[in-house]
């Protein structure tokens, strides 16, 4: 989770119709990933699509219920995504409700899963740690024994790193040291951004936990060299929009290295020469202008460049 760290619809009409064809599934699939990636926009088109399915009323009242849950929880990370609290707590408790008056529908494992998981993070961000804990206390007893996901696969360790996060907010910091080096050891996909999510997460508890300052220094740098792998290769094909999400999405990892300050100057500078080549970008371009290739290439700069 990236706070456990950490719009307008343009042509929104046309957006509709191309998304639902993919059918509710596929959008609700969509919206989660545009969620973890923080794309506002994306998460809304997804919604919205998602809507204007039900709204066609071509499925039971069991589908329709289950599909509404998670409806509701995209709607939840939109406003999420946009800091708008009250309203994400709103629509993630519309979502609740539809599981809780309908005792006999089967509900999806995986979206009572996932529901918790964003709720969590809300109150995460509220600094409520122990209802959050709670939470994803059941969402982990939902992953051990449902199996939604692959064990060792990139979903199953963003939730399990999660748990531990709240796990080492609460102070409960021997659990959670625990389940976040068996976890990170246990991944199956050691290479793309998910697994440095994790690593970025495991160095948050290392730090929380006041341990192994080394180890949490060498999981920020892996998370590093992925970003700036990611910019690269990304940066130039994202829109104002999206360069701006993506920035944002990146704040909370600067302000931690700041606190590592001492542990690695050379790497602290790294990071402030990274950040600022974003920034740099973000003033120069707009709309879809693409950044150019020599732009891009500041991006990698190291202090040995300098």
């Amino acid at each position: 989770m990236r706070c456990l760290r950490l719009i307008p619809l343009v042509c929104a009409a046309l957006t509709v119709k191309v998304l639902a064809a993919g059918g509710p599934d596929d959008l609700i699939s969509q919206g989660n990933r545009a969620y973890d990636l923080s794309q506002r926009s994306q998460i809304r088109m997804c919604a919205d699509s998602l809507d204007a399915i039900l709204r066609q009323g071509a499925m039971s009242d069991d589908e329709r219920s289950d599909y509404a849950v998670s409806l509701y929880k995209l709607y939840g990370n939109y406003h999420y995504e946009n800091c708008d609290f009250d309203s994400a707590a709103m629509y993630y408790q519309r979502a609740q409700d539809i599981i809780a008056a309908h005792p006999e529908t089967h509900f999806a494992s995986l979206s009572r899963l996932l529901l918790l998981r964003d709720r969590a993070q809300l109150h995460y961000r509220l600094e409520e740690y122990h209802t959050a804990a709670s939470l994803l206390a059941e969402a982990d007893d939902i992953l051990e024994y449902d199996r939604p996901y692959e064990v060792g696969g990139n979903d199953w360790l963003i939730t399990k790193m999660s748990y531990a996060m709240c796990l080492a907010r609460i102070g409960e910091f021997d659990q959670a040291i625990d389940i976040a080096r068996t976890e990170i050891d246990a991944a199956t996909d050691k290479t793309g951004l998910d697994y440095a999510r994790a690593q970025r997460m495991y160095a948050k508890i290392m730090l929380l936990a006041d341990a192994d300052s080394s180890g949490a220094l060498r999981a920020y740098k892996a998370y590093f060299e992925t970003q700036k792998r990611y910019a690269m290769q990304n940066f130039s094909r994202m829109d104002a929009r999206g360069r701006a999400e993506y920035w944002q999405s990146l704040r909370p990892f600067i302000a931690d290295c700041y606190r590592l300050e001492g542990a690695d100057a050379a790497f602290l500078y790294d990071v402030t020469l990274f950040s600022k080549g974003l920034l740099l970008q973000l003033s120069r371009l707009s709309g879809n202008e693409a950044a150019s290739e020599s732009a891009l290439t500041t991006l990698a700069y190291t202090w040995r460049d300098i």
